[in-house]
């Protein structure tokens, strides 16, 4: 099918954009008691106006970190699976990292650090475009692991280390008292 429809890749990023402009677009509204399409929703109203709360300053940082880590994971993943030996073109992977990271972000799991979840979604988007998927799933699992098991660890250690410290100082203060 993609061969005679290419992906269009450009989809995912482009929605990401109208979603954040709309977003902009409602900051940038005169706060109101009610939105149009909200109708008698409460919350909705409720998270409207908590949205307007948010200071404009701290706004613009938010999206410039959410674009930046959104680069930096795409650019991870996109050399991954280069490495694993996709010929696929830059584009299409751009496209599949972009679906993948779409769809993940509304699907909800309970799943500690949603294991499983982020895989099962890549190797579905890379069967749906018809992308080898071993190397998909690979890629994702070696980003599962150098962008939140090993900073885990790191944590951990520290946690372990800042603990032990602190055991020894309250053992010290004790002794002399």
């Amino acid at each position: 099918y993609w061969d005679v429809f290419p992906f269009p890749a450009f989809l995912p990023p482009l929605m990401v954009v109208l979603a954040w402009g709309i977003l902009l677009f409602l900051k940038s509204r005169k706060p109101t008691n009610q939105l149009p399409f909200t109708g008698k929703m409460k919350l909705g109203n409720k998270l409207y106006h908590a949205f307007l709360e948010i200071p404009s300053r701290l706004w613009r940082k938010l999206i410039g970190w959410s674009f930046g880590r959104y680069v930096i994971f795409s650019l991870q993943y996109l050399l991954l699976l280069k490495a694993m030996g996709l010929t696929e073109s830059w584009l299409e992977l751009a496209g599949l990292i972009s679906m993948i990271f779409g769809i993940r972000s509304f699907v909800p799991s309970l799943a500690f650090a949603d294991v499983g979840v982020r895989e099962s979604v890549a190797v579905g988007v890379a069967q749906w475009m018809g992308i080898a998927v071993f190397p998909v799933l690979m890629a994702t699992l070696i980003l599962f692991v150098i962008n939140l098991v090993i900073p885990a660890l790191i944590g951990l250690a520290l946690f372990w280390q800042a603990e032990e410290e602190r055991v020894k100082n309250r053992k010290v203060s004790t002794s002399v008292s």
